[in-house]
């Protein structure tokens, strides 16, 4: 029997697999919290949304987060936002 993933890795896994699948997101106006959009890779015309609460509070419409608590939409905003934090720290330091 397989070992539960860490919350940490079940994220790490989550990006990864965004990453692989190359998800795109489209940040959405509006909100007290930045919310995203983000498409569904079996369902045309379907995209999930997800809300970043805060660093560890993110969720999405989807299936498998409501059954599993992460997925790849959540991945790949967790990869945007890492990528977007270290643009501004690069732009800070110059």
């Amino acid at each position: 029997m397989a070992t539960p993933l860490s919350p940490q890795e079940a994220l790490a896994r989550a990006k990864l697999r965004a990453l692989a699948q190359g998800v795109q997101v489209w940040q959405l106006d509006g909100g007290d919290f930045p919310r995203y959009a983000v498409p569904s890779s079996n369902m045309d015309g379907t995209a999930y949304e997800v809300i970043a609460y805060g660093a560890n509070d993110i969720t999405c419409t989807c299936p498998g987060h409501v059954n599993r608590g992460i997925c790849k939409h959540v991945g790949a905003v967790l990869v945007r936002l890492d990528v977007e934090r270290e643009l501004t720290a690069t732009v800070e330091v110059a």
